[in-house]
């Protein structure tokens, strides 16, 4: 059944929120640590280059890196189970709508969340980690909007027959604004997380690890199940034909 407890989704899941959650455990349970020193006054600090801007953009492009395989996948998620009386155009506009509106709400709360920061202490490390977090989830929804965006404005004047192979032919490119969701939700929790390190007692910093962390581990087995999902309405010889092109589609873009 579909409801069947698995173990290798559970344990995949449980690896992956370990990971994505780590910087902001890490920072937290070091945050006693010297926080970096602007001799000069002018912005221009090796410290703060060197604890903050270096290591964080590590952290961007690692959590690029590891995300970058979720586009196509889930671009073929729209394309996989899709029945024969369904309208691919509207399906895909229908589902582009949602993503931009979750978008637009998650960019609404960074956005709240950034301005809001008194920034009383601009050199504690934590606290520049915390906004430097924040900048990454804004990157991922403005693109993710955009894509939206874009997606629609080239969607819309295509005929019946042209979706579809406008759909194959771009899957990398349909599936990032749901990936870009994805990746804020990281930013988000590991924003929240990192707060609460920052203003509390570290105990509560843990706790906020450990309840936002099963946060992440639950979207990702959910995922997981529905992506394990099939139709009874699609035959197999049909599943198996999209399911051809998504490799063709992977070993095109590199994500295979």
């Amino acid at each position: 059944m579909q409801a069947a407890f698995r173990k290798d989704v559970w344990l995949k899941s449980f690896v992956a929120a370990l990971v994505l959650m780590g910087p902001a455990l890490a920072l937290g349970l070091t945050r006693d640590l010297d926080d970096p020193v602007d001799e000069d006054g002018d912005g221009w600090s090796r410290d703060v280059l060197l604890q903050v801007a270096l290591p964080g953009f590590v952290v961007f492009t690692a959590t690029n890196a590891i995300m970058s395989r979720m586009p196509t996948t889930l671009g073929f998620a729209m394309l996989r189970e899709i029945g024969s009386d369904v309208s691919l155009k509207e399906s895909i506009r229908t589902n582009m709508t949602n993503n931009g509106v979750v978008l637009a709400l998650l960019l609404t709360m960074l956005l709240a969340m950034w301005q809001a920061d008194p920034n009383e202490t601009p050199h504690q490390r934590n606290e520049m980690w915390y906004r430097m977090l924040l900048i990454f989830g804004i990157e991922a929804c403005t693109r993710g909007a955009v894509m939206v965006s874009l997606f629609l404005l080239y969607l819309e004047p295509l005929g019946d027959a042209g979706p579809w192979h406008f759909a194959v032919d771009n899957m990398l490119y349909l599936g990032e604004p749901a990936s870009c969701i994805g990746l804020t939700m990281v930013y988000f929790v590991q924003s929240c997380v990192l707060w609460v390190f920052n203003t509390d007692a570290k105990v509560m910093g843990c706790l906020a690890y450990l309840v936002l962390g099963y946060c992440i581990m639950r979207t990702l087995v959910v995922a997981q199940y529905l992506q394990d999902w099939n139709s009874p309405t699609v035959s197999n010889g049909t599943r198996h034909s999209r399911t051809m092109k998504l490799i063709s589609c992977k070993a095109v873009d590199g994500t295979g």
